[in-house]
This record gives C-alpha cells, structure tokens and sequence, in this order.
C-alpha cells in the first residue's frame, strides 16, 4: 500500500510541473513576484477544482488542466507560504486527511487523501522573488469513472 501512495503522489507532482506557463505578468500580483500570468481560458475551467483549494476565491487560477482521471492547477496565492501551508491545512480539513506534510518557509508540500473516495491530493506551495505571494500546485486524483 505504501507503493501505491508513493507512486499516486509521485504522479500528481508530475503532472503538476507539465501545467506551466511562461507569461511574466502575474496580473493583481506585482512584477518583481515573477509571477506567471494566468492563461487566458483559465478562469472558465474554474468548476474542475473544488472550492476548497482556491483558498475562498482568494486564489489566482492560471492553469488548470484535466489529464484522464487527474485535475491539476497552478495558482497564484496573496499569501505567505506559511499563510498557504496553514490555510490549505484548515481548508482541506473537512473533506481530506494529511498524508504526509513539510513547511520549510521557502516551500510547503501537503499530501492529502480523500476521506470518502479514498483518492490522493497534493498541494506543493512555492516561494517566488517576494514575500508577498507564492504559487500553488495542485494535483487531484479523481474517481476513475
């Protein structure tokens, strides 16, 4: 069994570095963040991730992408990567239980299963070139259907 989680956590991380941009304007953020811009259908696929990473709509979709029973989306967050690491924690709560868990205040990973579906999660959090905003992965594994 722990094979298996290993192996659906090392999936979702790779799935979550092939969603990337390039853009350099991170829209609301400011440039020295060296955020990438959101791409342009992002917002639209909204309804593919649960409400709950996207931290009360404070989150900034830049990409989300459904890869057969995957969902994977980058995000730029107006948070520390403490504020994300604790607020993903409390957000995730009610319907996920953590895995595993790492806060090194440059960079967080969370790693979730669902509580009903028994599928896996994975939210790594990420440090840019300031402190006032980070980037988000997130990986969900979705029921098989």
């Amino acid at each position: 069994m722990g094979r298996q989680v290993a192996g659906g956590i090392l999936a979702l991380l790779f799935l979550a570095s092939a969603c990337g941009g390039t853009e350099e304007d991170a829209g609301p953020f400011p440039a020295e963040c060296g955020l990438p811009s959101p791409r342009p259908n992002a917002e639209a696929r909204r309804d593919l991730i649960p409400e709950a990473f996207l931290l009360a709509d404070k989150a900034v979709i830049r990409a989300i992408e459904r890869e057969g029973s995957r969902i994977v989306a980058q995000l730029n967050l107006p948070f520390t990567v403490d504020e994300a690491f604790d607020l993903y924690k409390d957000a995730t709560a009610t319907d996920y239980a953590i895995i595993s868990e790492d806060n090194e205040g440059f960079e967080a990973e969370i790693y979730l299963r669902a509580l009903e579906k028994n599928t896996l999660a994975a939210v790594q959090i990420r440090k840019p070139r300031c402190d006032v905003a980070t980037s988000a992965f997130v990986s969900i594994e979705l029921n098989p259907e």
